[in-house]
């Protein structure tokens, strides 16, 4: 997703409007797309850890892995820990669900992978310098996913970056809503705009939930709006429950955000 997306979030938090059901209908397209490309990147770099893991071989040579979009499908890299500059292996998708290409033949990395790959630490670093994320608790970890994009600025296509820094729980029954972080860097790596989402309200999967197959929370304030990555978390953590709704209320507008992943719509309510 591009900046239009940065230009959504932007404008909630600075004007806090209000707005009425079709004016979000209007620009749930973006909230979708944010939450459909997090959940591509997310799936490709799982499916590509797990085909690692079953090939031993692979799992000697296989180190860092750098993920990005070639056309329609995305493009899951991991370098050889023994030469760097190639790629031990390769995996492709298009679709979040679809069958995962695989190819194990090494290759020398491309001028683009090495810059993507050297732009990643340096964006990271720019976080770590300048930037408080809240300190891990027990049985949490953080989920890094680094994306490249294009956007046309005055005419110009530059080359643009967004590090999401995600809280994630080693409990797979707990859903790990909130405490989360976005960045947006220009071509140099340079950090230009920052959001954090929700307080931290992990969800644990219980029985009544798996029966509903449902999630339902409520937002603070400050969340007017549903967010891209509790919908990757819930669709990702959901999956092996056969979740198939998150209910948000928002607290600010008093409405309520109806996320069906069978459907991949959102609803928006007012009961």
């Amino acid at each position: 997703m591009k900046l239009a997306f940065l230009f959504f979030l932007v404008s909630l938090q600075v004007f806090g409007q209000k707005i009425d059901t079709r004016t979000f209908q209007q620009i749930s397209d973006s909230i979708m797309a944010e939450a459909d490309e997090l959940y591509l990147y997310e799936m490709g770099m799982i499916r590509a850890i797990d085909s690692i893991d079953k090939n031993r071989d692979l799992r000697k040579k296989a180190g860092e892995i750098i993920r990005y979009k070639q056309g329609d499908s995305l493009v899951v890299i991991a370098e050889n820990i023994e030469k760097k500059g190639v790629v031990a292996a390769q995996f492709k998708l298009r679709h979040a669900d679809d069958y995962l290409s695989f190819n194990d033949t090494p290759r020398a990395m491309t001028d683009f992978e090495k810059g993507l790959m050297a732009m990643k630490h340096v964006v990271i670093k720019d976080v770590q310098s300048n930037y408080e994320i809240t300190p891990l608790e027990d049985g949490e970890y953080q989920n890094i996913i680094f994306i490249p994009f294009k956007e046309k600025i005055q005419g110009d296509e530059r080359e643009l970056y967004k590090l999401y820094v995600l809280t994630e729980s080693k409990n797979r029954s707990c859903i790990p809503f909130g405490k989360d972080y976005l960045f947006y860097a220009d071509e140099g790596g340079k950090v230009f705009y920052h959001l954090s989402f929700n307080p931290y309200m992990p969800v644990g999967v219980s029985n009544e939930i798996i029966e509903k197959k449902k999630v339902e929370i409520s937002y603070p304030k400050r969340e007017p709006y549903l967010l891209p990555t509790d919908m990757m978390l819930f669709r990702k953590y959901g999956l092996p429950f056969q979740l198939n709704t998150l209910r948000v209320k928002s607290t600010q507008y008093d409405i309520y955000f109806n996320y069906d992943t069978e459907r991949n719509t959102i609803d928006v309510t007012l009961d």
